[in-house]
């Protein structure tokens, strides 16, 4: 019984590392995604980070995140796991330079203190 039981976990942890090996390879991996040869970022030098190599989010009840405009303009693809329903807001490009306004005109005072607020990684403001 024993050596049965041994058997079938080590099939088991076979067929796993199969589907392991199988899953490092297929297009839709996030980490392969832009590695595809249809994938104009394939053919960039850089590994940009949170363009070519996929971040992870981990929110919660009014987790926010900030306000901001993707690496080099480029489009975002995001993924709910599991949870009720995201809210999002967003700014066409076109009233960027507008929302960027009332957010210097609201904000005069922290912007003023600290150089360089509107472009830093991350900027909460409350």
């Amino acid at each position: 019984e024993k050596e049965r039981r041994e058997a079938e976990r080590a099939k088991e942890v076979e067929r796993q590392l199969g589907l392991a090996r199988k899953y490092a390879t297929v297009g839709w991996n996030l980490g392969n995604l832009c590695r595809l040869d249809r994938c104009v970022l394939a053919h960039c030098n850089d590994n940009v980070s949170g363009m070519v190599v996929p971040w992870l989010y981990v929110g919660m009840l009014f987790a926010s995140f900030c306000w901001h405009v993707e690496d080099h303009f480029a489009h975002s693809i995001n993924y709910m796991h599991w949870g009720a329903p995201k809210t999002w807001y967003g700014v066409p490009g076109d009233q960027a330079d507008a929302f960027e306004g009332v957010m210097r005109e609201q904000l005069a005072e922290l912007i003023e203190s600290e150089a360089g607020l509107m472009y830093k990684m991350v900027t909460m403001v409350p």
